[in-house]
């Protein structure tokens, strides 16, 4: 039993460290680099695009960095002020890669 409420308090903590602890840019990176695994193996994605598996990681490497330095520009600063504002960063830099995939050759 005493074990079974240490892992409850350490749980809540980190639950409670999750929910208030501040997102930033290094946090969106990470998940838009996450992402590249799930987007490109889409099969709309890619019939869409005409691309392959490859095509599309390469893709999605080459234009990362100019992406989310498009998303920079509208949520300037370090860090950002809420979960909503990250997801809303996080979908407009994928988007952003998605349609520069028309460029790959």
């Amino acid at each position: 039993m005493k074990y079974f409420l240490l892992f409850l308090v350490i749980a809540g903590a980190y639950i409670y460290y999750e929910r208030s602890r501040a997102w930033n840019d290094a946090d969106l990176e990470g998940l838009v680099i996450e992402k590249n695994e799930d987007l490109c193996v889409m099969p709309e994605l890619l019939e869409q695009y005409n691309i392959t598996p490859t095509q599309c990681e390469e893709a999605f490497t080459a234009n990362i960095d100019y992406c989310l330095a498009q998303t920079e520009q509208k949520f300037p600063g370090e860090e950002f002020e809420s979960k909503a504002e990250i997801l809303e960063a996080f979908n407009q830099t994928l988007n952003c890669i998605v349609v520069n995939m028309e460029r790959v050759e």
